[in-house]
């Protein structure tokens, strides 16, 4: 069975499946959900960064390159 299919059948389970159920499977996966998440969130250092080069760029004191300038560039 592809991942796919798997996450399709387990989505469409979820959405039927009572609390005591819901919850057993939360408790089993609850680690991995916690550190999922947490992977997908900034830094306060990234997100000050990122607000640093928009500031830049908006300002206009970063050059900014086209696509095709950078391909061209490196060769």
């Amino acid at each position: 069975m592809t991942a796919a299919t798997i996450r399709n059948k387990l989505h469409s389970y979820l959405e039927v499946a009572d609390a005591k159920k819901l919850k057993a499977l939360y408790t089993i996966i609850e680690a991995e959900i916690e550190e999922t998440l947490s992977a997908d969130v900034l830094t306060d250092e990234q997100m000050e960064e990122i607000e640093t080069r928009r500031a830049d760029y908006l300002s206009g004191k970063s050059k900014v390159h086209t696509w095709k300038d950078a391909k061209d560039s490196i060769g």
